[in-house]
């Protein structure tokens, strides 16, 4: 079935109107976005939630917030902090109530949306409105995207992300998230088109280096990839989402010992186990044990 819609999708994606032009001058200065928060500090509250430390987490968001008000991203994780201590009927209340207080926030009815993400009706109405008052809350439209992909209507979510980047076509948050969901499809030159311009409306922006190096390895640029997340590892290497890429580039390139290193290091970060990928990985190691006990090379 999944194949089935994902051909639909494929045949769909021609008709979709040409993106909103952005030239090849495009500079950070031209980025809509206003997440300012130092990225390493957002990764410090999510290890803190990870850690079983929610609190501690709230309390260094909250201190955070003050200082970068519009981080979509602290906002984030900071409800993510509190879902972790609160009851659920008192947490929704508490961003239901964000939204009676400040009915022209956009932010304030985006968390909303997040926090009724079980009830799509009403998760829907709140991401509406947060559009209706940013256009350019890229994670309004991921919130609406999500909504038609849960359900299997893999085009509408497309179609949704599509949308949001005509009205906000230099949002680089916008582009990082449509191109992910690009990769996650396997479409990948789509996924390039947008990243391209992701990355030099930000261009030190971890996770749109991640995707892009994710997506130039589809794309069979294996070595420029390595280059790309080794680089990435050494920035930030609690960014785990990538260990999984990094390590099957180091199958490809017959480097086993290296993939069951970085395999690991992803796992200790939270990451989610691969089956496929381990054993692939556990099958160059004896290869690679056979080859050396005969004087194979």
């Amino acid at each position: 079935m999944l194949r089935r819609r994902r051909v639909r999708l494929v045949a769909g994606l021609a008709a979709l109107a040409a993106l909103a032009g952005c030239g090849s001058t495009l500079g950070p200065e031209d980025n809509t976005d206003l997440e300012t928060a130092p990225y390493s500090e957002i990764l410090d509250a999510e290890g803190l939630i990870a850690d079983g430390d929610p609190a501690g987490a709230e309390t260094a968001l909250t201190s955070l917030l003050e200082a970068h008000p519009g981080s979509l991203l602290a906002h984030r994780a900071q409800q993510d902090a509190r879902r972790a201590q609160m009851e659920p009927g008192a947490y929704t209340r508490l961003y239901r109530t964000g939204t009676t207080e400040r009915p022209g926030d956009s932010v304030a009815w985006y968390l909303y949306g997040r926090a009724q993400i079980e009830q799509p009706a009403e998760a829907r109405a709140a991401f509406e409105r947060a559009l209706e008052l940013d256009p350019t809350n890229a994670w309004a439209v991921a919130g609406l995207a999500y909504l038609r992909y849960s359900h299997g209507d893999l085009f509408g979510a497309v179609t949704v992300y599509e949308d949001g980047v005509s009205k906000a076509p230099r949002s680089a948050w916008m582009r990082l998230l449509v191109a992910n969901q690009y990769l996650e499809l396997k479409l990948y030159i789509y996924a390039k088109r947008h990243l391209r311009i992701a990355r030099k409306l930000d261009p030190d922006n971890l996770e749109i280096k991640a995707a892009w190096a994710k997506t130039i390895f589809a794309l069979g640029e294996v070595d420029k990839a390595i280059e790309l997340l080794e680089q990435l590892r050494d920035l930030e290497p609690r960014i785990a989402h990538p260990y999984p890429t990094l390590a099957a580039l180091y199958l490809r390139k017959g480097r086993s010992g290296d993939a069951d290193v970085v395999y690991r290091e992803g796992l200790q970060l939270g990451m989610a186990p691969d089956d496929e990928l381990a054993a692939e990985i556990r099958s160059g190691l004896v290869l690679e044990r056979l080859r050396a006990e005969s004087g194979l090379r």
